[in-house]
């Protein structure tokens, strides 16, 4: 896996090098006035702008060669640096081509302002994208996207996809670094491609021609402790849907109460198994309704996503450290890790005996799997939060194990900074929080 990391994040870097280097060989050479360095800084802050875009693309694509190579983490803090860098080169673009051109036509910056739409091609409208990818960077702000609906969220990002075929026109019309080199054009008109064709296919696409393809409906629902639920969903050829243990999927039920919204959820089924099987926990309005979907609704399946996966760890030893409803995961990839032969270990914390779930399930594999199968329920309202001392129990001297820990952000937060205190390594640590998105 890591080789494969090296090679995606190669190939993104020389072809970013490309776009640079068309950069440098027109406008990074014509540096005789001040004018022409103020607008050569321009037209790179409009280049860094556009390298932002299309790398935004291309991890928010959903592309397996990115899901499954980075983990989510990774993928949304590059996703809240680049949305920076896009604003911050928009706004230095902008300013700086004002200036240069003002200086240039001896023109206040007013007025050269206003000049722009009769002197470049598309400008109106890459200035309407512009500030329709501004707008979608401020509500993605974690104090604003907390306050609105993941409706309104999810429309004003598919709104960033047209704002970008916006600002497309502009760069290769009036960019001067791409309409004077035929190369180049040939090249952005690539990029642009290749990109909508991944995000076309594997963010909107794929999923429908998969459940199309299958005909997902829910099957039955099943309570399996206080306010927790199993949904079952069958189809056709049900067990030849890809997925690897420990992934997740977002679902979009298409019954009227549920078709805006597009949920994730992890696979708490075992890949190859007859059906598709998600649990989820009764938290807010959405998963209130859920817990009484008819059965044979319909569903999208947009997944499998996520590298929670068993391909992070080849230890012989795994101990995996479960919060509430973080425990769905764990049953398939224990019993791919099992098969793997592998030593597996689950401290399982709840708040109440009564909120253990696959119970029957952990059983059969301690039965399956006597001397390689451990199971620890930590109840925290007898024995409190786990500590440093309840980790080291778990863990070998010698520190060897993988770890896999999922729940709740604040005790997964907090499991990982008590495993580093204890000189657990970070490559030792393999979690994955998702979100919306």
């Amino acid at each position: 896996m890591r080789q494969k990391r090296q090679f995606i994040l190669s190939a993104v870097a020389l072809l970013l090098l490309i776009m640079f280097y068309g950069w440098l060989i027109k406008s990074g050479q014509n540096l005789t006035t001040s004018s022409d360095r103020i607008i050569a800084i321009s037209r790179l802050a409009g280049i860094i702008a556009t390298a932002g875009v299309l790398l935004e693309f291309l991890i928010m694509s959903r592309a397996p060669f990115i899901e499954n190579n980075f983990s989510l983490e990774e993928i949304n803090e590059f996703h809240r640096y680049a949305g920076y860098a896009i604003v911050y080169s928009l706004i230095v673009h902008v300013v700086f081509v004002t200036v240069g051109y003002g200086a240039l036509d001896h023109l206040s910056l007013w007025r050269q302002f206003w000049a722009f739409p009769g002197q470049f091609s598309g400008l109106l409208s890459a200035l309407v994208g512009s500030a329709a990818l501004i707008a979608a960077a401020a509500f993605s702000i974690k104090l604003i996207r907390n306050k609105i609906p993941y409706e309104i969220w999810y429309f004003i990002h598919i709104i960033v996809y047209g704002s970008i075929i916006l600002t497309f026109s502009h760069q290769i019309d009036s960019g001067g670094d791409v309409s004077a080199l035929p190369w180049m054009r040939a090249y952005w008109y690539f990029l642009f491609g290749l990109l909508f064709l991944l995000v076309a296919y594997y963010r909107f696409l794929r999923h429908i021609l998969l459940s199309l393809y299958h005909g997902f409906r829910v099957e039955k629902i099943v309570p399996e402790a206080n306010g927790i639920y199993s949904v079952y969903i069958s189809g056709r050829r049900i067990q030849k849907y890809k997925y690897k243990a420990g992934q997740y999927a977002h679902w979009r039920l298409l019954g009227s109460k549920f078709f805006l919204q597009n949920h994730p959820f992890s696979f708490s089924s075992i890949p190859g198994s007859d059906h598709l099987r998600f649990t989820f926990k009764v938290s807010g309005d959405f998963t209130n309704k859920l817990s009484s979907v008819p059965i044979g609704t319909r569903l999208l399946v947009d997944g499998p996503r996520g590298s929670f996966v068993t391909e992070h760890s080849y230890d012989r030893r795994v101990l995996m450290i479960a919060g509430g409803i973080g425990v769905s995961p764990f049953i398939p990839l224990a019993v791919s890790l099992l098969k793997d032969n592998r030593d597996v270990t689950v401290l399982y914390s709840v708040v109440n005996d009564s909120d253990v779930v696959f119970g029957e399930e952990f059983e059969q594999l301690a039965k399956a799997y006597p001397s390689t199968f451990h199971l620890a329920i930590h109840v925290a309202s007898q024995r409190g939060y786990i500590t440093e001392a309840t980790l080291l129990k778990f863990i070998s001297q010698d520190k060897s194990e993988a770890i896999y820990t999922c729940g709740p952000p604040a005790m997964t937060i907090s499991i990982i900074k008590q495993l580093k205190n204890i000189g657990v390594d970070d490559d030792q640590i393999i979690t994955e929080q998702f979100s919306f998105a």
